[in-house]
């Protein structure tokens, strides 16, 4: 079901809005497009969403478009709604804590913490100058270990801030990562990197894992340089993958897995051909391992997974710190990639150890990738399945843009290139594979029911520790009776001429044919007991070895050798015996118990007399060819004798091989191998030593046309390097019957083959144990074929197959009633006591070995130990150099500082001295100001002071003429009662008896003013001598005050005789007048002096 998104109408919409989820199953739960009409033109406008990401419970998906808009979708109540404010261009999404923050970061460096029930912006951080390129979170679980260490009492070093509960919020940019409290959104620490801190390290990304000590930063760079910092970003660990990539891969070959991918229908053959034929010469330009383009660590935090080019994925363990594993991709070329937690299986508490991610490829396709687990088990094999990218209309596929994994791993937000978003459902693609992949299971056991005895293919090591069910058993009992009622129907004698007829057996029942022609037993227990056994060492350095095959032919080679090895000790010792068994394991991958009696069978028989004097060549076997030739062909058994050319030259490479190499390549070359072992297994066990003398017969004429050029190198050139020429087996057949109907009685090798012996023999005769220990008797021709008996193991077997008391515990032993007395036969035609020793030399190399290995990568470990010793030493040696020269540097810089402060201070103290003669200047013009100050304002005071004299004067003056008035009127009035009273009542009163209070007013005043002149005089601070003038005119001044006031203390009576000699009326008018005339004009003469003085004042 489709959803769409008006944002034309978020204005006009209050609240929530519901949605449904698709109701299909095709694995999209939603899918999201945000459409706005525009009105004036009438169009529908396509709003692109550019991020998309989930809340840390799972519970809401959060996508921002280009236009600023933020959605959220609650996935569990099945409503969406928009964030109120607008975010500016949003390209990173992280869920924090719970369904209500999360942290989005923008192309502008900033990060926005929202909450999503308040449907706002709760806090802005201005984290980088630039894009938000990473945004990590840490989750209580990368404490786990921590807490642990602190449980147990182990304290690790950590900062203050570092609390084991503590967690944060990573914002990295191209330059520079800060790291954030996610409890108040602090910036805890900063690391700068790049060229703008002169850092060659550039990460390219940041994810958490819990480290022993607790929550940890790993990161790596293009080069493959990987780096562990502890929150306060400390550097703690730094190491190079790509070269413990190539350490790895020197021991060890990558895992190589070939995806068979579903095209469409409309791409062709050619272009897609081309394209990845570009791809890969694109590839082997970038050398392997050396360009990490991302990585990150699994969900469990086990591992962290480096993707090395584009299609090697490297798997580095985080507890050792090594390459566990390396995955290469063959036709998927990877761009991004996310790991999915591991579920539990089915029926146990295990993790799948499984490997489920999803990739984006080259082409932005998006996939789910799951390439089993470490071991490679075929119960998990690899799948690839494509994510729908959905189409618009006209059929258009638009790929992926970018992608987000829920934290539970169940769901995928894909944002594709057109601006939609599509929801997966990823449990539903996992329910689809594992249905497949129980489907493929049924068919295959299906299949190994319809076979005689392949039910036995999928016999393990712990078979014998599971009780089969009743059904199970009774099952086995009928394809045993099958297996007896086809051994009667389809003898020997009958088979051969439906080969003679047709040249080889139905592929539909070859099977079954060779089942019947080989009287293979289907013993699985003895089987069980031989893979109980372990991998014998011979097979440790086969995946070096066949490298170039892939890993399920290599695992049932190494199975079926190791079986092999533990069957009979020489063959544990044969180089060649993996080149034999290889071409029946091609043409048997799933019935493992079949394809070793087959290969067990054939060895017993058709290659009896390989092994008699083991490890060298078979003589006998080869002198059995050179007789068949010499009788069959003489003419080309002189040409080898002549050239000396040994049998070993053209019998051994087709014996090692298994005569592959008288086959063509390709499909028809393994046909052409079937159908010649049709007839190996249909004829006597002789019946290889015609076909190796049939092989040089048909090449004869080659052969004798090659004298010229050197007979030996010629053989060896048809016989090792050059392929068939002929293209029919039936050829090499036919001239093998032709000789062995030919060849006579004498020189043919029936007489030295023993007959046809089935692998299963019955137990009275004499049995080995499971330690094989060799025979007393020494010649190979008596000891061709011995009983072996697993004693040991079929014990084992039995008592694990009836512990438990169920009923099916009887059929089980009911249907082995019939096979319990039978055991695989022992091989012992090989020296024994060589063997012997050579296997206790080998076991002793092998030791020696394992110690030498082991020296190695403690001397490894030394040398990469010495290295970063080396390395830090030479970091520190720099770290010291560049110590001293920043020291020298500062000596230097604080020299010049010295002198420069020095003559500073000779400049300071030169100011200082000009200031103080300043400052005297200054003061002394300040002092100069301050007395014409002074001066102005006593000049001030003193004209005050004038103008009040000159008040006083006229006050005076007018008091004077007033009083002369009076005066004059009691004058008048007294000489009119001295004319008019008796001469005997007149006695005249003087004058200045009369007027001596006025006069001593007067007298008073004037020597204030006297005084007042004398402070002036002071002030200005003139000396007494200055103006002699003035001085004497003061003085006198003082002296006629002083007079007028001590002048009026004379005897009364001296004044009563005076006025008696005068005339009363003459003496006191002309008295009287006189004197206040004088006052008067010594008044004048004062004032004139004082305003002289005024003058030079001004003057001055």
């Amino acid at each position: 079901m489709e959803m769409e998104v008006n944002a034309g109408k978020l204005g006009k919409r209050t609240g929530k809005a519901s949605f449904k989820f698709n109701s299909s199953n095709d694995g999209v739960l939603l899918r999201l497009h945000h459409t706005v009409k525009n009105e004036t033109e009438g169009t529908v406008v396509r709003i692109r969403f550019t991020a998309a990401g989930f809340t840390a419970n799972n519970e809401r998906l959060v996508a921002a478009d280009h236009r600023d808009n933020v959605f959220v979708f609650d996935l569990v109540g099945q409503r969406f709604w928009t964030v109120a404010e607008q975010l500016k261009r949003i390209t990173i999404i992280e869920g924090l804590v719970g369904g209500n923050l999360v942290a989005l970061g923008s192309k502008d460096g900033m990060v926005f913490i929202v909450d999503l029930d308040e449907k706002n912006c709760v806090r802005k951080l201005n984290a980088h100058p630039g894009r938000v390129v990473y945004l990590a979170s840490s989750s209580p679980n990368h404490a786990t270990a921590k807490l642990r260490s602190k449980a147990t009492g182990i304290s690790s070093p950590a900062d203050a801030f570092e609390r084991y509960d503590r967690t944060y919020l990573l914002a990295a940019s191209q330059d520079c990562a800060k790291l954030y409290s996610r409890e108040d959104f602090a910036e805890l620490a900063c690391l700068r990197y790049g060229l703008a801190a002169d850092n060659s390290f550039c990460p390219n990304a940041w994810h958490w894992f819990g480290a022993p000590t607790g929550p940890a930063l790993i990161t790596h760079s293009t080069e493959g340089v990987i780096r562990v910092y502890r929150p306060n970003f400390k550097l703690v660990k730094e190491l190079n993958v790509t070269r413990l990539i190539e350490l790895y891969r020197k021991n060890t070959p990558a895992q190589t897995i070939t995806f068979e991918r579903q095209r469409s229908e409309s791409a062709t053959d050619e272009p897609d051909s081309v394209e990845l034929t570009v791809k890969r010469l694109t590839e082997a330009m970038v050398s392997s391992g050396r360009r990490i383009t991302t990585a990150q660590p699994t969900k469990d935090g086990q591992y962290y997974v480096a993707l090395c080019g584009h299609s090697t994925l490297a798997f580095l363990a985080l507890d050792s710190w090594l390459v566990c594993r390396v995955v290469t991709l063959s036709n998927l070329f990877i761009a991004q990639f996310a790991f999915l937690p591991a579920g539990e299986s089915a029926g146990s508490g295990r993790r799948a150890r499984c490997c489920t991610l999803t990739v984006r490829t080259t082409g932005n396709d998006l996939m789910l990738l799951n390439f089993g687990n470490d071991a490679g088990l075929d119960n998990n094999p690899s799948v690839l399945r494509p994510l729908a990218s959905g189409s618009s209309g006209g059929g258009v596929v638009h790929n992926c843009y970018k992608f987000a994994l829920a934290p539970n791993g169940r769901m995928l937000a894909n944002v594709l290139g057109s601006g939609e978003v599509l929801l997966h459902n990823l449990d539903s693609y996992r329910r689809i594979d594992a249905a497949a992949l129980a489907m493929g299971h049924h068919r295959k056991a299906a299949r190994n029911i319809e076979r005689p005895g392949s039910g036995t293919s999928s016999c393990t090591g712990s078979l014998g520790r599971r009780q089969r069910s009743p059904r199970k058993a009774k099952l086995e009992q009928q394809i045993n009776a099958l297996q007896v009622q086809l051994s009667k129907t389809l003898p020997k004698h009958r088979l051969l001429p439906i080969l003679r007829e047709y040249g080889e057996y139905p592929a539909k029942h070859r099977a079954t044919i060779w089942r019947t022609l080989l009287e293979l037993p289907g013993d699985r227990a003895s089987y069980a007991a031989l893979l109980n056994r372990g991998s014998h060492p011979c097979v440790a350095a086969y995946e070096q070895r066949f490298a170039g095959l892939d890993r399920r032919t290599v695992r049932n080679l190494k199975r079926t050798v190791s079986c092999l090895a533990h069957w009979c000790p020489a063959f544990g010792l044969i180089d060649y015996l993996p080149s034999f068994v290889l071409p029946f394991v091609r043409q048997q991958p799933t019935d493992a118990l079949a394809l070793f009696e087959t290969v067990a069978t054939v060895l017993m028989n058709q290659c009896q007399h390989w092994f008699e004097y083991a490890p060298l060549e078979p003589f006998n076997y080869l002198a059995m060819v050179e007789n068949v030739l010499a009788d069959c062909e003489p003419r080309l058994m002189a040409f080898y004798r002549r050239n000396g050319v040994a049998p070993r030259t053209y019998a051994v490479p087709l014996m090692e091989s298994a005569f592959v190499r008288c086959c063509s390549g390709g499909t028809d070359g393994d046909n052409q191998w079937l159908t010649l072992w049709d007839h190996v297994l249909s004829n006597e066990p002789c019946f290889g030593v015609f076909l190796v003398a049939a092989y040089s017969s048909l090449h004869r004429g080659t052969l004798l046309k090659a004298t010229a050029d050197g007979g030996s190198t010629t053989v060896e050139r048809i016989f090792f390097h050059q392929s068939s020429a002929f293209g029919d087996v039936r050829r090499l057949v036919g001239r093998a019957h032709d000789l062995m109907e030919r060849c006579t009685a004498a020189a043919h090798p029936r007489h030295y083959f023993k007959p046809f012996t089935p692998l299963n023999m019955p137990s009275a005769l004499p049995t080995v144990n499971d330690r094989w220990k060799p025979p007393s008797c020494d010649s190979a021709a008596s000891n061709a074929v011995d009983c072996f008996s697993p004693a040991g193991e079929s014990e084992e077997l039995s008592a694990h197959s009836t512990a438990s008391p169920t009923p099916s515990g009887e059929a089980a032993n009911a249907s082995e009633k019939g096979s319990s007395h039978r055991t695989y036969a022992s091989f012992g035609n090989f020296p024994h006591k060589l063997t012997e020793v050579r296997r206790t030399e080998t076991d002793t190399l092998r030791a020696e070995q394992r110690r030498l290995e082991g020296k190695i990568i403690e001397l490894e470990k030394l040398e990469h130990g010495l290295r970063e010793r080396l390395a830090n030493d030479l970091v520190r040696q720099e770290h010291e150099q560049r110590v001293k020269a920043v020291e020298r540097n500062l000596e230097e810089a604080i020299a010049r500082e010295e002198q420069r402060v020095e003559m500073q201070r000779k400049l300071l103290l030169l100011h200082r001295k000009q200031l103080r003669e300043r400052e005297n200047e200054l003061s002394l013009d300040l002092a100069n100001a301050k007395l014409i100050n002074d001066a102005t304002v006593r000049e001030r005071e003193l004209d005050a002071l004038l103008n009040k004299f000159a008040r006083e004067r006229q006050r005076e003056e007018t008091d004077l003429l007033f009083a002369e008035e009076d005066i004059k009127l009691k004058e008048l009035e007294l000489l009119g009662r001295y004319r008019t009273e008796p001469d005997a009542a007149r006695v005249p009163r003087p004058l200045d008896q009369r007027y001596q209070v006025a006069l001593e007013q007067l007298a008073v005043q004037k020597l204030k003013l006297y005084d007042e002149i004398d402070r002036t005089y002071s002030s200005l601070g003139m000396p007494a001598g200055v103006n002699e003038y003035a001085y004497r005119t003061v003085s006198e001044l003082r002296k006629v005050a002083s007079v007028a006031a001590y002048g009026s203390e004379r005897p009364r009576d001296k004044m009563e005789e005076r006025s008696r000699e005068r005339p009363p009326g003459l003496i006191g008018s002309d008295s009287s007048s006189q004197v206040y005339a004088d006052t008067l004009r010594r008044m004048e003469e004062q004032v004139k002096v004082l305003q002289r003085l005024k003058h030079d004042v001004q003057r001055k």
